[in-house]
């Protein structure tokens, strides 16, 4: 019951861990990071994308510095706008559409109202005080800067101008509609191309929170809050054809006697059928917002990619929640079954897989407009990849731990296989060493007591390391002691060692052996070898290291019957025998240089008075510095035989 407990408790953490993930995803915890990556997709959109469609109607009138100047102040005597407009009727302008609010009675209203009324296709617009902070659909209490009654009456219509910032501050929505008591109150420009596509107020579908449809004509989707994103084309100034308020009233007023005076007027047949936007944009005196393609962008940009985006049909989509939602799940599978491969691979393979996602997102963005969440799958699977690493390390560093017990065991039970201390022969000194490379190895060597007043040492060195040359030693350990004991001669326990290995044999392991059979009491020495280095022998009374070695001999385990000979020489009082394995003549230090040959006879020669043991330490101690910080790659095994 316990255990089906433990699982129950253990995958509804999973499942609850999985829907926080979930919710964290629907309902946008970390928007403000996403509106940042949307940024980025605006700005590189114009780089990557150069086809966005330009409405050629749209033209924008501004009240510049230089208008101010001409002029003298701002605000303007409403006589020049109703000149403007005169001047803008006469071109044959299809709409002027004011983002300059008329909020209190002045002088020269009638002169405005008389024009906006003999033109007939003026829009002018308002405002709302609006709680930003509030959530659900756009509410407004009352109206800021309402359109004085006259002016409203005559224009061809009007609408809000509002825009609503997002959590960071930067405004990238505008509300198509705000709701003002029980009535929807609509934006400037869309009151204005609704007139442009010659729709009728009943032909006008607004389906709250989902889309507005202008007749059969156009359908404008909208969010929840009856917003819709605002397409930025690209930065402030370089998208829309740009004229002076002040050079249109010229044109209009002195275009003869300023053409006689050589000054370039603007010709206004280029304002034909043109929707003409009059807005201020001289410094310090209209909104500058932060939006996605600059710091600085004018609120009546926002209306005019507004207007453009639904004339051209372009629109920005953010797709559904539910579909990030699946987005997200997708690249957590994705994220999952590639931590199955190597660290470095999954690593590979898990960067390919966000990179693809953000290659995708952002060529959905530029090309089809559509807008999927980036920030918050991206930084999950980040962090999934992390934390399935964690994992995996904290399981390999538990099985690592479980493997050095086991190993530690392994240790023991091979030291159990090789001798406790060396055998006491009356008339030598013996001394044996060894270390492994890891916790378990693959030298071995034994000593064997013989009838007839003889003793063998036998030391070997199994191909490899590790475990699989730990159990391929236990095995070599088992049949020496059976064959050395039943035949004299070595190089027939050689060969009969060798046939039993090779027999059955599918690890490829392979052993080198070094044999030598001494009589005690004439110090006759008969050497059997098979592939191992050669032995040391050091002669007191020439004072010289020769090297034994038998000239048959190759490794056992490799084929079967094998030939394998002897070479019998005599110690003498004073003499020493060298044995070791690879792991000394080829240790190597920092520089890669090897140890070699010479160094075993130099020492050996320079501390040939020492006992065995003493022999022994001088070598171990002189490997050690040769080899310094660098790690030991082989194990080292060592046995001194020194006669007395």
């Amino acid at each position: 019951m316990r255990k089906y407990r433990d699982k129950i408790i253990k995958y509804s953490i999973i499942c609850l861990c999985a829907l926080i993930i979930l919710l964290l995803s629907y309902f946008r915890v970390f928007e403000i990071f996403e509106l940042q990556t949307i940024d980025w997709r605006f700005q590189l959109r114009p780089t990557f994308n150069k086809s966005q469609k330009i409405n050629p109607d749209i033209v924008i009138i501004e009240i510049s510095n230089y208008d101010i100047e001409r002029i003298g102040s701002w605000p303007f005597e409403r006589l020049f706008h109703a000149n403007l407009i005169e001047a803008l009727k006469l071109a044959g302008a299809k709409m002027v559409i004011f983002d300059v609010l008329f909020t209190e009675p002045s002088t020269f209203d009638s002169q405005l109202i008389n024009a906006t009324a003999s033109y007939g296709n003026v829009y002018y617009p308002y405002s709302f005080i609006i709680d930003y902070t509030k959530r659900g659909e756009i509410t407004a209490d009352c109206r800021e800067g309402v359109i004085i009654k006259k002016l409203k009456e005559v224009s061809a219509g009007s609408g809000h101008i509002n825009i609503i910032p997002d959590i960071d501050g930067k405004y990238r929505k505008i509300p198509l509609y705000i709701k003002d008591k029980d009535e929807y109150y609509p934006q400037l420009s869309l009151s204005a191309v609704k007139d442009y596509f010659e729709v009728k107020d009943e032909e006008v579908i607004f389906d709250k929170g989902n889309f507005i449809k202008l007749s059969n004509k156009v359908t404008i989707p909208i969010n929840s809050r009856n917003e819709i994103i605002i397409n930025y084309i690209d930065k402030w100034g370089g998208v829309y054809k740009h004229y002076s308020f002040v050079d249109i009233l010229d044109a209009y007023c002195y275009s003869d006697s300023l053409e006689a005076m050589g000054e370039q007027v603007v010709d206004l047949k280029d304002l034909e059928d043109k929707v003409c936007y009059v807005a201020l944009t001289a410094t310090g005196l209209f909104d500058m917002h932060p939006a996605p393609v600059g710091e600085r962008y004018p609120g009546v940009g926002a209306h005019l990619n507004l207007f453009n985006s639904i004339t051209t049909n372009q629109y920005i989509i953010r797709v559904e929640r539910w579909i990030n939602l699946l987005i997200l799940v997708g690249l957590s599978c994705v994220i999952v079954a590639l931590g199955k491969h190597s660290i470095y691979k999954g690593l590979f393979l898990n960067v390919i897989a966000i990179a693809g996602l953000v290659i995708v997102s952002f060529a959905l963005f530029i090309y089809l407009g559509l807008w999927i969440d980036l920030f918050y799958p991206v930084t999950f699977s980040v962090f999934l990849y992390l934390g399935m690493t964690f994992y995996g390390l904290i399981v390999e560093m538990h099985r690592s731990e479980v493997l050095e017990k086991e190993l530690e065991v392994a240790r023991r039970i091979q030291e159990s296989f090789l001798p406790m201390d060396p055998i006491k022969i009356e008339g030598f000194d013996i001394a044996a060493n060894m270390n492994a490379a890891k916790q378990v190895g693959g030298d071995l060597y034994q000593f064997v007591i013989l009838p007839n007043d003889e003793f063998g040492i036998m030391i070997a060195d199994v191909s490899g390391k590790g475990i699989p040359a730990a159990l391929f030693m236990v095995r070599i350990v088992t049949e020496f002691k059976a064959w050395s004991t039943d035949v004299a001669k070595p190089d027939e326990v050689l060969a009969r060692l060798n046939n039993e290995l090779q027999k059955g044999s599918k690890t490829g392991l392979f052993v080198t052996v070094s044999y030598p059979v001494i009589n005690i009491k004439t110090k006759e020495v008969i050497l059997s070898d098979g592939g191992h280095l050669p032995l040391m022998h050091y002669r007191a009374k020439e004072d010289e290291i020769v090297e034994e070695r038998p000239t048959k001999g190759m490794p056992l385990g490799l084929i079967p019957n094998a030939e394998f000979n002897e070479k019998k020489f005599t110690l003498a009082s004073g003499d020493a025998l060298v044995f070791y394995t690879d792991g000394v003549s080829e240790a190597r230090n920092l520089k890669k240089e090897e140890y070699g040959f010479q160094r075993i006879k130099d020492v050996t020669k320079a501390n040939h008075q020492k006992d065995a043991a003493g022999i022994l330490e001088a070598l171990k101690k002189d490997v050690a510095e040769f080899s310094g910080k660098a790690p030991q790659h082989d194990d080292i095994t060592i046995i001194v035989l020194k006669v007395k």
